[in-house]
């Protein structure tokens, strides 16, 4: 798609791939004033390790060790600081989290779209500025204003596209 960068979300990272992903949310912390707790840390990794999407309960249980059980609703929160701080992105349609994009910079005005496979799991990401030049006319032209920066579709990729 011109204008666009695929990347994917849903690659199975090494332990130095993670503990690079790590760094980098974690100078990103630093630099906005925002604690980057052990929880936070936990789940962030877990995720980033699971490839694919994920659910908060497997979170919860993968992280969980037999002298300490992790609440769910605990897990939910440092999920919303992670989606929130861009470092993960919720899935709706399947109520899971992938790990978003650290690497690329976010374009300037230009909306998110994830694809997800209801298939695999996997999701990958664009980030249009034509897109969002589209739905940004389509919402002027309707009065309607404060759209959201990501785009969810749900439906399969052929198996040559999942890699």
């Amino acid at each position: 798609m011109t204008g666009s960068k695929m990347m994917h979300l849903s690659d199975k990272n090494s332990r130095s791939d993670i503990d690079k992903l790590e760094s980098i949310a974690a100078q990103r912390c630093l630099k906005e004033n925002v604690e980057f707790t052990s929880l936070r840390r936990r789940v962030f990794r877990e995720i980033a390790s699971h490839g694919g999407t994920i659910g908060a309960y497997d979170i919860a249980s993968h992280i969980s060790t037999a002298e300490r059980r992790i609440n769910v609703a605990s897990v939910y929160r440092a999920l919303d600081f992670l989606v929130e701080a861009g470092f993960v992105r919720r899935i709706k349609t399947s109520r899971t989290f992938a790990l978003a994009d650290l690497e690329t910079p976010p374009k300037k005005d230009a909306m998110s779209i994830s694809f997800f496979c209801r298939n695999s799991g996997v999701v990958k990401e664009i980030q249009s500025p034509l897109i969002t030049a589209v739905l940004k006319d389509a919402a002027k032209s309707v009065g309607f204003n404060n759209l959201s920066a990501l785009i969810e579709v749900e439906g399969v990729f052929s198996p040559k596209d999942t890699d």
